[in-house]
């Protein structure tokens, strides 16, 4: 986890289970700091491994889904 200035930047493993975990504790630390939910934006920055793209291909996605979807 890095702060600078008013962003936050971290690092999380492979896949949803571990983003969520990270959501979770990032919801946490946003509370106890006494942040106003309404002016926190979350995005996130990764590999669209799997789904059958050409490499280099940008993916803007509006939902993630779990195995099952």
């Amino acid at each position: 986890l890095y702060k600078m200035g008013p962003i936050i930047s971290v690092s999380h493993g492979m896949g949803i289970p571990s983003l969520s975990i990270l959501i979770h504790e990032i919801l946490k630390l946003l509370q106890h700091a006494g942040c106003d939910p309404s002016e926190v934006v979350f995005f996130r920055l990764g590999t669209s491994g799997g789904l059958g793209l050409d490499a280099g291909t940008v993916v803007i996605s509006e939902a993630a889904v779990d195995g099952i979807l």
